[in-house]
């Protein structure tokens, strides 16, 4: 049997519960370079040595990519989601706390400068049940009075990079995994409610 969802968010997003993985799976997840010129590795015996290495590490063998499998097997998709949408109070314990204002300044400085949210390093992540977003996705162009699209039509867009619209009805709310300060930075620059979405990749929870 699988680890269980809650388990693997711990071990795979750092402001998530933490687990023993947490730190060294989403350096894994955020490796991927920014730029389309690709980082040259060095192909010396030293290179090679270590890529052999690595590759007979057991923890990650193992560990690593259960962790990925159980994570791409309940993966719902990624959407666009609104701040009222989110909760970053977790169902089983207490999130931490929104860090001081001199800590956050810097993040609120780069993000003066760019949200990029729909930039790949910079996704969300978080967790809800299958069964709460039926009837409650809608296309990426949604406007008023649009229906609700079916769950496999979300793959689709996402391998296009687009991303439906996730619209609830203001009682269930996606549990966050990832993103409590972008947020919080994001609701002092984006003062409008229809400003403060974010990107994010969502786990069905309701296993």
């Amino acid at each position: 049997m699988g680890i269980p969802l809650l388990e693997l968010c711990a071990r795979s997003f750092p402001v998530c519960k933490l687990g023993k993985y947490a730190n060294a799976f989403s350096q894994m997840s955020t490796q991927a370079p920014s730029s389309p010129v690709s980082n040259k590795k060095g192909r010396g015996p030293h290179a090679h040595q270590n890529q052999k290495n690595e590759n007979r590490d057991p923890e990650f063998n193992a560990e690593f990519a259960q962790i990925e499998k159980d994570l791409i097997q309940h993966k719902l998709g990624t959407f666009k989601v609104f701040e009222d949408d989110m909760t970053f109070k977790w169902a089983d314990t207490m999130n931490r706390e929104i860090a001081s204002e001199s800590q956050i300044k810097e993040l609120q400085r780069s993000m003066e400068c760019g949200i990029y949210r729909t930039d790949l390093q910079n996704r969300m992540s978080g967790i809800i049940a299958r069964r709460a977003l039926e009837g409650k996705i809608f296309g990426p162009n949604f406007k008023a009075g649009d229906e609700a699209i079916e769950f496999r039509e979300v793959e689709k867009f996402n391998k296009e990079a687009e991303y439906p619209v996730i619209m609830l009805d203001g009682g269930t709310k996606i549990e966050m995994q990832s993103g409590q300060h972008r947020m919080e930075v994001l609701k002092k620059l984006r003062k409008a409610g229809k400003d403060r979405w974010w990107i994010v990749t969502i786990y069905d929870m309701g296993m």
